[in-house]
């Protein structure tokens, strides 16, 4: 496993929604194992980067629509009052359709540490606690580059 160097910025944003997403995953599963948010705390974003986030999320069978209607609120939310979120595009899986992922994009920590405090991911934590099978994933990522990707400096 590599290591890296964190900004401060970057290590307060992800500290705090790791500990955020520990006390969701665990209010909702008893057996959250702390190893699917390890990445937390190997970040290699630096501030003013752009930190992208993969978010894959199983729910029950039958709770598909309360879900994406949970969901859809969230989007509305973010779409209005984060200018720091770039994108936050939910997908729903075609063989699996009660498995969903948002890929989302921040502009920088500061904004991934904003979205996190929001009133409004709390609210959805909390609406989506009994339609959950299972502990969300939650992955970080560096962007590297690509078509509609916003250019690096190598």
């Amino acid at each position: 496993m590599i290591d890296f160097e964190l900004s401060d910025a970057v290590r307060v944003a992800c500290d705090y929604y790791h500990r955020f997403a520990e006390k969701q995953m665990r209010s909702i599963s008893p057996e959250f194992d702390e190893r699917a948010h390890e990445s937390f705390a190997r970040v290699s974003s630096s501030k003013g980067e752009p930190m992208v986030v993969v978010a894959k999320i199983k729910v029950k069978q039958g709770y598909e629509t309360e879900a994406e209607e949970a969901f859809r609120k969230q989007i509305d939310f973010v779409t209005r009052e984060e200018p720091g979120t770039l994108l936050y595009v939910l997908h729903r899986g075609r063989k699996q359709r009660s498995t969903f992922l948002f890929y989302e994009k921040y502009a920088d920590a500061e904004a991934f540490d904003r979205h996190g405090k929001t009133s409004a991911i709390q609210a959805l934590f909390k609406a989506i606690q009994g339609l959950l099978d299972g502990p969300p994933s939650i992955e970080l990522y560096d962007e590297l580059g690509g078509k509609g990707s916003t250019p690096l400096q190598p």
